[in-house]
């Protein structure tokens, strides 16, 4: 059985490789590198099955033709494919062992649980894209997770988790393509430098998007570089990739502005025409769907919606020390930044080479203002280090760049500084394997890990039909397989909208109130009967 486990996700993986790079070569031909053009058929999968949601048609029947679709027409564009650079391909399999091995343990991160994979199953279940009033998130930009529903649909929950890996060494294969066009050392150096963060490993292997947004801002920069040279093409494509971020995340439309913005100083106007349209054709249909549903094109920032979600509130000084101190924070003050995973401590010296570069160097005065105007945004989120990742590759790169030419005639030098640099993302893995031992692969093993990870969860496995309350483990939502779990911190069964005793809850039609005893403490339940309680959790009946 754990044979079959493991072969079953590489061939789900290799699949969606071959997929994702097929559709992007039956676009582009052989333009571009494979990185790249499976980075776009990514983006076009993305797109295709959004509109076979909004059809109700996003079901394994389209989905199948989609995938025989890209992989005929790859070959017929492409012709015979071959690796061109043997060195990249050994090192990204190096890489791969510790990360596959990692993205296989069931889902339990918090948001992957609350709203991600829950949009994934009503995705699948429907073939639709519906407006779910019962999450956190209704609507949100989905690219990600639509790209995650053939997975669900052929794999179950915990192969959704090789969409990130998927995007995550394309990152990896394209900052070794970008870095080489600088200096041949740098290529490597610049993706060791990414992939050697513990965050980026993190982001790897769970069902969180950051994996995606960050592919895509990546590419589109890498396109704007690229389009210096080879003009409105280019442009044209990094719109694309930009509109790709947009529909992932709503901070891809910082990334997005800045292509403009990139553009204009350049003073090209057909790269910008083309950039605009690029974009606007990739963007606009999810956007004009967030419209639609809900009248706010940033659903639900900015609003006046059950689900609103407050921006931070605090002082300005504040905010320029946070600012100031990110690079800090992430790496040695992560109960800052939501206790994530540490970016690499090289993240600093990195930010040093690029401020000591840009006194005398445009681009890396160009990258700088880039970082800095996206973190004084980023004090104004949710202070968590995933918000920073999609800055990692750009950093990287540029300091890779700078660093490169010098490490031409050094080459054992280089190589050494490489697996320095890749070696603590790759430890992370691997201590975090032996840690939780190898990934289950039968319901009972993965059942108890589940139970580790989620002290709540048995008491939710006492809970009948019906409508259930949550008091403080609104993450489980996925858990509960009919979608009749409510309660959370926003949305229309609001915990400020909620008696103490949670009084009237059965007249609403609720049956059961789960609550928490880490975050709600001993709640005491108007008119309830305790049928299971733990250390963890307290279920109640409702009379």
């Amino acid at each position: 059985m754990t044979i079959l486990f493991y072969a079953q996700h590489a061939l789900l993986l290799a699949l969606l490789s071959a997929v994702a790079a097929g559709a992007g070569t039956l676009a582009l031909g052989r333009r571009g590198g494979l990185a790249l053009r499976t980075t776009v058929g990514l983006a076009l999968l993305g797109e295709v099955f959004f509109l076979l949601g909004l059809f109700d048609v996003l079901r394994r029947g389209p989905i199948i033709a989609c995938g025989v679709i890209a992989l005929i027409g790859g070959v017929i564009r492409g012709g015979r494919w071959s690796a061109s650079r043997p060195a990249l391909v050994t090192a990204i399999g190096a890489a791969l062992l510790p990360l596959f091995v990692l993205a296989l343990y069931p889902p339990v991160n918090f948001d992957e649980t609350l709203y991600h994979l829950p949009f994934v199953r009503t995705f699948a279940r429907t073939g639709g894209i519906p407006f779910l009033p019962h999450l956190r998130f209704p609507m949100f930009p989905q690219l990600h997770e639509l790209l995650c529903v053939p997975l669900f649909l052929f794999g179950g929950d915990t192969s959704i988790h090789l969409v990130a890996l998927l995007e995550t060494l394309l990152t990896v294969a394209l900052l070794w393509d970008w870095g080489r066009r600088y200096a041949a050392p740098a290529g490597p150096l610049a993706a060791a430098l990414f992939l050697g963060s513990p965050a980026v490993v993190q982001l790897a292997t769970i069902g969180y998007v950051d994996a995606a947004e960050t592919l895509f801002v990546t590419a589109t920069l890498y396109a704007l570089d690229r389009a210096r040279e080879t003009g409105w093409r280019w442009a044209a494509l990094a719109g694309v990739l930009a509109g790709a971020a947009c529909r992932v995340k709503y901070v891809g439309g910082y990334f997005a502005v800045a292509g403009l913005i990139v553009l204009l100083v350049r003073r090209d106007r057909r790269g910008l025409g083309a950039y605009a349209a690029g974009l606007t054709a990739a963007a606009l249909p999810t956007y004009a769907r967030l419209l639609y549903w809900t009248g706010n094109p940033v659903f639900p920032f900015f609003g006046s919606s059950p689900w609103n979600q407050p921006l931070e509130s605090i002082p300005s000084p504040e905010r320029f020390v946070r600012a100031i101190r990110a690079a800090y924070d992430v790496t040695f003050a992560r109960d800052r930044v939501n206790q994530q995973p540490p970016f690499t401590p090289l993240v600093i010296v990195m930010a040093l080479v690029i401020l000591a570069a840009a006194i005398r160097g445009r681009r890396a005065r160009a990258v700088v203002v880039l970082c800095a105007a996206y973190l004084a945004i980023f004090t104004f989120l949710p202070q968590d280090a995933r918000y920073l990742v999609p800055l990692l590759p750009l950093v990287s790169v540029t300091a890779a760049a700078i660093v490169g030419p010098w490490l031409i005639e050094r080459r054992t030098f280089a190589a050494i500084v490489t697996l320095l640099a890749v070696w603590p993302g790759i430890a992370y893995a691997l201590y975090r394997i032996a840690r939780a031992g190898p990934p289950p692969v039968t319901p009972s093993a993965r059942r108890a890990f589940l139970e580790r990870k989620i002290p709540e969860l048995p008491a939710l496995s006492h809970a009948g039909p019906g409508l259930l309350y949550v008091c403080g483990a609104e993450q489980l939502q996925y858990f509960r397989d009919d979608d009749s779990l409510r309660g959370d911190h926003t949305g229309l069964n609001a915990y400020k909208n909620v008696r103490a005793d949670f009084g009237g809850l059965a007249d609403q039609g609720f049956r059961y109130v789960l609550v928490s005893k880490r975050v709600c403490g001993d709640a005491p339940v108007a008119g309830g009967q305790i049928v299971y309680d733990d250390a963890a959790a307290r279920l109640w009946q409702l009379r």
